[in-house]
């Protein structure tokens, strides 16, 4: 496999995350990123333009819709990035226990943890004491 093919695939995951999708984007962006450097053929899957990562968010959504109950689904973290690997066509049953033996797979509420927040925190107190 040629490096520039698995550049040209984190540049288009990286283009992905960056377009302000939310975070849940950037997780499954980072999980592919993983994927790539471990199996670099993956890289050809994730260069088709026909697949996205917000394709694979709206399997994930199809796929929990399947299983909702009274209007309520929930997927965990191994279904969703599983349906994930199979919309992108990447056939790898071992991926996903190396990703959580690795911890290279985080919840989203860790992920938000571990994150730079960018929003603008004022305290009105302070605001008000000027006054």
């Amino acid at each position: 496999m040629e490096n520039s093919k698995v550049a040209e695939a984190v540049e288009k995951i990286n283009k992905e995350m960056g377009e302000g999708n939310g975070l849940h984007v950037r997780v499954i962006g980072e999980f592919l990123i993983n994927i790539i450097s471990e199996k670099q053929e993956a890289a050809d899957k994730i260069l088709d333009e026909k697949k996205s990562i917000k394709g694979s968010i709206n399997e994930m959504s199809k796929e929990a819709r399947k299983k909702a109950v009274n209007g309520c689904a929930m997927l965990t973290d191994e279904e969703g990035f599983n349906i994930v690997l199979k919309y992108y066509g990447i056939n790898d049953e071992n991926v996903i226990n190396r990703e959580y033996k690795n911890n290279k797979v985080v919840s989203l509420n860790e992920y938000k943890k571990n994150t730079k927040n960018d929003e603008l925190n004022i305290n009105l107190d302070d605001l008000l004491d000027d006054l």
